[in-house]
């Protein structure tokens, strides 16, 4: 399955993961990405199990999940624009 993690990105969620324990005012986004080959919505849930994948991973190492839409509380969370800056 191409959205299961290598062993190698295992051990890098690891040590990303002992870094955000280090620093809890730190919030990450988990995106996952493709190529254009292949058809659009097969890419798109691709690259939508890909960032489950890390997600998942983080989850069962100990890193909270914030914003969640099981919660009217979560749901206001996740109404936001969001930048992040490509190049400097």
């Amino acid at each position: 399955m191409p959205a299961t993690l290598q062993a190698g990105s295992q051990e890098q969620l690891r040590n990303v993961a002992e870094i955000l324990k280090a620093y809890p005012n730190v919030h990450v986004k988990v995106g996952g990405y493709t190529d254009n080959r292949g058809d659009a919505a097969a890419n798109i849930r691709l690259s939508q199990q890909r960032a489950d994948s890390v997600k998942q991973q983080l989850t069962g190492l100990g890193i909270a999940v914030e914003a969640d839409n099981s919660s009217e509380e979560g749901r206001r969370k996740n109404r936001r624009i969001s930048l992040h800056v490509t190049q400097k």
